[in-house]
């Protein structure tokens, strides 16, 4: 009869165990806030040089695009995040700073954003430098994301 239960409750610890292992731990939450907080810096103090990480969980992905404007317009970039929403505090920060605003879910910036397309299930160090009205984002270093 002791064996029964040593043998049942060996089972039930190796099943557990193996539906512990088979178990995919929570994808990290991505850190765009504090990402666009630091090219906002960037661009109100020209001449600065920033060093940060961007953690992007799968399906999430951020991109510029240029819009075409008459000639003798100021140069804008367009900031498109996907998958996720740019945090109201950003486009507050943006404002507030006369730096772009945030439409249809996307940020208008007033100054020129150089930067690669950063997409989902990888863990970014990124260089931000910036001069008078414009900021470039280079990668640095590219980890993929654990499974």
């Amino acid at each position: 009869m002791e064996l029964d239960f040593v043998v049942a409750y060996t089972a039930l610890v190796v099943g557990l165990a193996i539906v512990l292992a088979l178990a995919s731990a929570p994808s990290p939450g991505h850190n765009l806030q504090e990402f666009l907080t630091q090219v906002a810096v960037a661009a109100s103090h020209p001449g600065t040089v920033l060093r940060t990480r961007l953690v992007l969980p799968p399906g999430v992905s951020v991109a510029t695009t240029v819009p075409v404007l008459p000639p003798g317009a100021p140069r804008q970039t367009i900031v498109v995040v996907r998958g996720a929403a740019i945090p109201p505090s950003v486009a507050r920060l943006y404002e507030e700073l006369s730096l772009g605003r945030l439409e249809s879910g996307a940020l208008r910036l007033n100054f020129t954003l150089s930067m690669p397309r950063l997409t989902g299930g990888y863990i970014y160090t990124l260089r931000i430098a910036s001069a008078p009205g414009r900021v470039t984002v280079k990668v640095v270093s590219v980890r993929r994301l654990p499974d």
